[in-house]
């Protein structure tokens, strides 16, 4: 009987665990790792969900003034920045 808990706690914690890995390899894309790994943790699947969901985002920061601007922009139209596209 402790072996079969013992082995399902095990495996409980190995697939609870996957979420934030999961959730940090998403974050990577969108530059926010520590948001899908903390995302992942705490929420577990929805966690991941709601990373997968931001990866459609059309918006980004300017590495200059941190304002949002569109993902396609090549000068920051607050602070007249050039900026690098994203690939």
């Amino acid at each position: 009987m402790l072996e079969t808990m013992s082995s399902i706690m095990l495996l409980v914690l190995t697939i609870y665990s996957t979420f934030p890995i999961i959730g940090g390899l998403i974050g990577a894309k969108n530059n926010s790792i520590a948001a899908g790994v903390v995302l992942g943790l705490l929420l577990g699947p929805l966690g991941v969900l709601l990373m997968v969901m931001t990866l459609n985002n059309k918006r980004r920061e300017c590495p200059y003034c941190y304002e949002v601007i569109n993902n396609k922009a090549l000068k920051c139209p607050h602070c007249q920045s050039d900026i690098k596209p994203i690939i």
